[in-house]
């Protein structure tokens, strides 16, 4: 294996506090959990190294891949401390076997393996497979403290040149959050999580009802009958694919815990907010939803709507005063109130014409696919549930992500066929009536 090095020099450099949304990351998992953004795509003949090393060059000029942190008093993240100059490395690993992906695949297990410490690691790391003298796959591996998904999809077209990078720096995030200003809104939005935590059950899943846990398990479900339900009840209701998601998790949490009000925490892009829609970092963060889900279905489509719209809206805050709050609250109540239970929707592309008949939507009910995935990381302590949302040409991918502390892995697997259920359902119901 090769090492190329790519140096860099003259650049805006300097330190601010950590940004509200870099402080969201670390509070998931802290220096134990790796929490990464990875990529992994064929490359065009002809790709050269010194290609792959213009490109890491043009990367490394937004502070997002420069950035290193400090660590203050009790593990928290101080400080985001961006270099002018340095030298990031690019790997040149040659093929195993004939197989450039299975290669490169190989790398990204050894990334996470590796883990991330970001006080001295940059936050990229990239690779390149060479089958003789051809450049076969590109692999990058990027630190999620520094940038989100939102972010990433940015940093790519700024290098691509589709223009200039205009949203703030996570510096200037920083120093506006600290701001008066920023302290009030974070006062703000965190008024709403106090009023909803005073409110919303705080049960959660016993833990060992389902005998002795395993770990951590991950579940990859396939649904075609979700995608096309989706688009048909997103159509019928106004409210967005997204929304009809949304609340079809909030139906199979309900049955779960077996309180009708799901409690639900949401990853919020942030971007909709002006001076942060081109901001090349990490930005997401999480809202908090509680979502009536003992009515009709469509009825439950418009509870999560409104519900996510007060997520979205409060959001943008500093995460170490929202867990303090959650401590303060779950004293004054007596009892830890809970909000273990995430959704996080990843699709680029979430809202698409409906063109599904109810005999097709049936037929896509029993073509759903489901296996389980390795685990690579170690168990976070509060979390229970998680699902993540991406669609493919096969269908919406569910990825259930549980603790069998709590949940069994039956109740994993069942989870998303609750929700391609009622959404298939529902969706029929409509076509039907006409």
């Amino acid at each position: 294996m090769e090492t190329v090095r790519v140096a860099f020099e003259g650049l805006p450099g300097g330190s601010a506090p950590s940004s509200w949304g870099q402080r969201e990351v670390w509070c998931i998992g802290g220096p134990e959990t790796v929490i990464s953004l990875r990529g992994l795509v064929p490359l065009p003949p002809g790709t050269t190294v010194d290609d792959g090393a213009r490109v890491l060059r043009d990367l490394v000029r937004h502070e997002a891949m420069r950035t290193r942190f400090t660590i203050g008093p009790g593990g928290s993240l101080a400080e985001q401390v961006v270099a002018a100059g340095g030298e990031v490395e690019m790997e040149v690993v040659p093929v195993v076997g004939g197989d450039g992906e299975a290669t490169a695949r190989g790398v990204l297990a050894r990334y996470d393996e590796r883990g991330v410490d970001c006080v001295n690691d940059w936050p990229i790391r990239t690779a390149m497979v060479v089958d003789g003298d051809a450049l076969t796959h590109a692999v990058a591996f990027y630190n999620h403290l520094t940038i989100d998904l939102g972010g990433l999809d940015l940093l790519l077209a700024q290098v691509a040149g589709k223009g200039p990078a205009t949203g703030q720096t996570p510096r200037e995030q920083a120093r506006w959050q600290n701001s008066p200003a920023g302290t009030a809104q974070s006062d703000r939005a965190l008024r709403r999580w106090r009023t909803l935590l005073r409110e919303v059950p705080a049960r959660r899943f016993p833990r060992g009802r389902s005998g002795p846990g395993v770990g951590y398990r991950k579940l990859l479900h396939t649904s075609p009958a979700a995608a096309l339900g989706a688009a048909v009840l997103a159509e019928n209701t106004g409210q967005g694919t997204g929304n009809v998601l949304l609340a079809a998790y909030a139906v199979a949490v309900a049955r779960l815990t077996g309180a009708a009000t799901a409690v639900v925490r949401l990853v919020v892009h942030n971007r909709f907010r002006s001076d942060l829609a081109e901001s090349i970092g990490a930005v997401s963060q999480f809202g908090l939803c509680a979502i009536d889900t003992g009515t009709d279905f469509r009825a439950v489509v418009g509870n999560a709507w409104r519900a996510s719209l007060h997520a979205y809206k409060n959001a943008y805050h500093d995460p170490v005063q929202r867990l303090a709050l959650l401590d303060s609250v779950s004293a004054e109540r007596g009892e830890q109130v809970h909000t273990d239970v995430l959704f996080n929707d990843r699709r680029r592309v979430r809202d698409v014409p409906a063109t599904a008949s109810a005999a097709e939507i049936r037929a896509a009910l029993g073509r759903g696919t489901a296996e389980w995935e390795h685990w690579p990381f170690p168990a976070r302590t509060g979390e229970t549930l998680y699902l993540h949302v991406d669609d493919t040409d096969a269908g919406t991918v569910f990825t259930v992500c549980g603790d069998t502390e709590y949940l069994s892995p039956e109740e994993l697997l069942a989870l998303p066929v609750v929700m391609e259920t009622v959404i298939a359902e529902a969706a029929i119901e409509v076509l039907r009536a006409g």
